[in-house]
């Protein structure tokens, strides 16, 4: 009997190959999406936390109109709050990006790019640190400028002192809104460069990290701390920047995009389990007469029962081997493309292993879920109503014909 089970299985899914593959072809697209999405959601999650601990993001920061200097920051750094604090120079630019046209350029400038605290700038490509009378623009800028590394470009600073910059190279700076998303290119020079264009020593940007970073109230209270310290010493305040603990900058907006796509995800393999209802309904129609002639002969309803499921599984293995490999290639390339457009790094966009779990689950039991309503529907029937059924199908379709 297992035997003849099993070749009547083979039958049906071999000589209605078309429905056997719309049903397939369904099943896959659901578990397609859904393994796709889940893989790129855990690896973007792991990589980008990866990625933002490297840079010992802070807890805020806090802008002076007035410079300030290493004194005042080593102060900081002995508040009981604070576990640490680092500082740079931050100006509000120009720079030419065509004839007559000019863009905005948020520049930067810190003492020893090699041993910053918090923040932390890395090198992308070409020289490091900056050397003097060049920059180095973020790699996320690089296309805001029409410009390519080796490029010479003009930057001119509030007071309207214009300099050539040779562009030496790429850094990277997760801390900011990636550039082509804010539209607001970013760059690093140094000191030496700064007093090129006319300007004074000095810091007017605090980056502070609290001593508990991941409590939010607590890192607030650090920050708010430390700019009633900077008033104290008569430093005007004219914007604090708080962090959100453990959150790259647009992550909101990053979460939102990962689940969007899982309720699209989730949505087509409804739609896919509603396919195998309609289609499975279809076979079970077409089939009353072979369902009638297998209870005549003694087979029970859990029998048919187990058979059909057995096939639906079948559908669902097909389905499994043409999904998880698609879905891994597909979460590999949205996790690089989505990384890319926020500005971070992945070192690994493997499949997570509970991913292919999840999808040998659904793909195994989603199709047998959706099927076992038509299943005990038109299996619970007698040999004399299956038989029935089908005579006055027959004779409707010649009436019709």
């Amino acid at each position: 009997m297992f035997s003849s089970r099993w070749h009547k299985i083979l039958n049906d899914l071999r000589d209605d190959k078309v429905r056997t593959g719309l049903i397939v072809l369904s099943i896959a697209v659901g578990l397609f999406a859904v393994g796709t999405i889940v893989s790129s959601r855990q690896i973007l999650l792991t990589e980008m936390d990866r990625s933002y601990r490297a840079i010992r993001p802070s807890s805020g920061t806090v802008r002076t109109l007035q410079l300030f200097d290493e004194d005042f920051v080593q102060s900081v750094r002995r508040m009981e709050r604070v576990a640490d604090a680092d500082a740079r120079r931050f100006i509000q630019a120009q720079v030419q990006v065509g004839p007559n046209e000019w863009n905005n350029l948020q520049l930067f400038a810190v003492e020893d790019y090699e041993t910053m605290r918090v923040n932390r700038v890395r090198p992308e490509s070409g020289a490091w640190p900056p050397p003097e009378r060049e920059i180095l623009i973020e790699r996320a800028a690089i296309g805001l400028l029409n410009a390519q590394v080796g490029d010479t470009i003009i930057v001119e600073l509030p007071n309207e002192k214009q300099r050539p910059l040779r562009i030496a190279g790429l850094a990277h700076d997760l801390i900011q809104i990636p550039a082509q998303i804010d539209g607001t290119p970013y760059a690093y020079v140094s000191f030496e460069t700064l007093a090129w264009f006319g300007e004074s020593y000095g810091f007017n940007e605090l980056h502070v990290l609290a001593t508990r970073p991941n409590d939010k109230a607590f890192a607030q209270q650090a920050v708010n701390e430390v700019k009633r310290k900077a008033e104290n010493s008569g430093l005007t305040i004219p914007t604090v920047l708080a962090s959100e603990p453990g959150q790259v900058p647009l992550d909101d907006i990053l979460r939102a995009i990962l689940l969007l796509m899982g309720v699209l995800g989730t949505l087509s393999l409804f739609l896919s389990a509603f396919l195998i209802i309609n289609t499975v309904s279809a076979l079970l129609t077409q089939q009353k007469r072979q369902i009638g002639v297998m209870k005549a002969v003694g087979a029970r309803t859990g029998q048919l029962l187990g058979m059909y499921l057995s096939m639906v599984a079948v559908y669902g293995a097909i389905a499994l081997v043409m999904a998880v490999p698609a879905s891994r290639a597909g979460a590999r390339a949205l996790s690089r493309f989505l990384a890319g457009m926020f500005n971070f790094d992945l070192q690994a966009a493997d499949m997570p292993p509970e991913a292919a779990i999840l999808q040998v689950v659904v793909g195994l039991l989603v199709p047998s879920l959706a099927s076992l309503y038509p299943f005990l529907s038109n299996l619970r029937v007698t040999a004399a109503e299956a038989m029935s059924a089908h005579h006055r199908l027959v004779r409707g379709a010649l009436v019709w014909a």
